[in-house]
């Protein structure tokens, strides 16, 4: 299913029957808002949280060098943790018939 722009995958994420969050954990997919952080001013833009730490969130993101190059950085708290982000988890479903959080 397509997710849309950056900034539209936690709104679509949550209409698609993903787990939509304010807390950053690994493995997260992160949706910024348009310009927040160095996000597109139109479209936003989609990361990967690989790690929390008490200083802030560790991300791995494309199209900040160039389209094939994967960079890391560290946002700090106060963007993770701010209303300018969504964050994004998997669902799957176990034997119990349950969804939950992966």
């Amino acid at each position: 299913e397509f997710m849309g722009n950056g900034s539209d995958w936690g709104r679509k994420g949550r209409a698609l029957g993903y787990q939509v969050s304010s807390l950053p954990k690994a493995g997260r997919a992160i949706s910024f808002q348009p310009g927040v952080a160095g996000a597109d001013n139109q479209y936003g833009h989609v990361a990967f949280v690989e790690a929390v730490t008490s200083d802030g969130i560790i991300i791995s993101e494309s199209n900040v060098i160039n389209d094939q190059t994967i960079s890391y950085r560290v946002l700090p708290n106060v963007i993770a943790y701010s209303s300018g982000v969504t964050y994004i988890g998997a669902w799957s479903t176990h034997s119990t018939g349950r969804s939950v959080d992966v």
